[in-house]
């Protein structure tokens, strides 16, 4: 077994990693308990024998690759798959709030969102195109988006940081998926915008992506726009919710 806790640690992710055990066949680490306790959450769950899926990549055959690429497919698809049960909601697996560090610094989270179109509202802190701060290019970001919007996207299960840090194997094997404290339901591009938008020690991944998760070339260069103006980096390199007074 192993422990996971910190004062970062959500509680989510166990009802999330407990989610996918009950839904699916998809393996990730059994729970045997969680709680808080002097202002840090625990997590105790199985140990994973394995190793991350990028160790040793360039020494792995094509054939390896590609059968590991293909149980991949297959795990996300499943989760995906899973039933909503209450379609069209943005929200964690137990319908609570949402987590990602990439997009909210504060512990209590974000959401839920009662739909996409709330959501995209909250990415870019109540923005419209008539607001005279934006610039010309973040209007016409605002406005693809809302023409995104009208296309309805499906709101599915999503890891939500599909890196290769998070895919565990043995022996030709994918042995388990795990780090779902960003998982959640998200419209069904999120898995690939994030996955694509990896950090500089896993470069090498963005490249397979696209091997195993379908592919959202408009949405991807949406989110990149996003996170250039409002994002971390973007406005000064403060969160556009610190500047307009969202919180």
């Amino acid at each position: 077994m192993c422990i996971k806790y910190g004062p970062a640690v959500q509680l989510s992710e166990a009802a999330a990693l407990r989610f996918v055990a009950e839904m699916t066949s998809v393996p990730v680490p059994k729970v045997y308990s969680a709680f808080q306790k002097d202002r840090s959450s625990y997590i105790i769950m199985d140990f994973i024998d394995g190793e991350v899926i990028g160790e040793g990549w360039d020494k792995r055959s094509e054939a390896e690759k590609a059968s590991l690429f293909a149980q991949l497919k297959d795990m996300f698809e499943e989760l995906h798959n899973i039933p909503h049960p209450r379609p069209g909601v943005l929200a964690s697996s137990d319908m609570q709030s949402l987590y990602d560090k990439r997009l909210w610094k504060g512990s209590h989270g974000f959401g839920p969102f009662a739909n996409e179109s709330d959501f995209h509202m909250f990415l870019r802190c109540g923005v419209h195109i008539e607001d005279d701060m934006i610039k010309k290019e973040t209007c016409t970001w605002v406005t693809d988006e809302q023409k995104e919007e009208m296309r309805q996207m499906v709101i599915c299960f999503t890891h939500g940081d599909a890196s290769s840090s998070n895919v565990m194997v043995k022996d030709g094997k994918v042995v388990a998926l795990i780090d779902f404290e960003l998982s959640g339901f998200y419209p069904e591009y999120w898995e690939y915008t994030t996955a694509m938008n990896v950090n500089r020690f896993d470069g090498f991944w963005k490249e397979e992506v696209p091997k195993f998760l379908k592919q959202y070339p408009e949405e991807l260069q949406m989110e990149e726009l996003r996170r250039k103006h409002f994002g971390p980096g973007g406005f000064q390199g403060r969160y556009p919710w610190d500047i307009l007074g969202c919180v």
